[in-house]
C-alpha cells in the first residue's frame, strides 16, 4: 500500500532513507508526459511512419510505457524513435525515468504450429 504525502512520499512502514523508499509521480506530471507523448507521436507518424500512444506509467520501475499501434504498411516502433522524448522526460524528472514499448501481436499475423 502506497501513501501519497506532500511531505515525504513514501511506502507505508519505510523511512525516506530505506531501500523501500519509492517516489510517486504527481498526476499533473503524468498528464504532462502524456501530452509530450502525444506531440512526439505526431512527429514520429510524419517523420518515421510509426504510430504510438501513451499506455501507462509504472511507479515501481519509474517507466512510462508507450504502445506500438502496428498499423498496416507502417514501420515498427523502436527505441531510437523515442530518444528525444525520453531525454525530455529525464531532463525534467531525472535520469532514472525510462520509456518502455508495448508491442501487441496481431492475432491475424500469428501462424499456428
Amino acid at each position: 500500500m502506497v501513501v501519497h504525502s506532500a511531505v515525504n512520499r513514501q511506502v507505508v512502514g519505510s523511512s525516506p532513507t530505506s531501500a523501500a523508499y519509492e517516489f510517486i509521480m504527481d498526476k499533473e506530471d503524468i498528464e504532462l508526459v502524456k501530452e509530450w507523448t502525444k506531440r512526439h507521436a505526431e512527429y514520429c507518424s510524419k517523420f518515421w511512419k510509426v504510430d504510438l500512444i501513451f499506455e501507462s506509467y509504472d511507479p515501481e520501475v519509474q517507466t512510462f510505457y508507450v504502445k506500438d499501434l502496428q498499423l498496416d504498411e507502417r514501420e515498427e516502433l523502436q527505441f531510437r524513435h523515442l530518444f528525444d522524448l525520453e531525454k525530455k522526460i529525464q531532463n525534467k524528472h531525472g535520469k532514472r525515468y525510462k520509456i518502455g514499448i508495448i508491442y501487441q501481436q496481431n492475432p491475424a499475423a500469428v501462424t499456428p504450429y
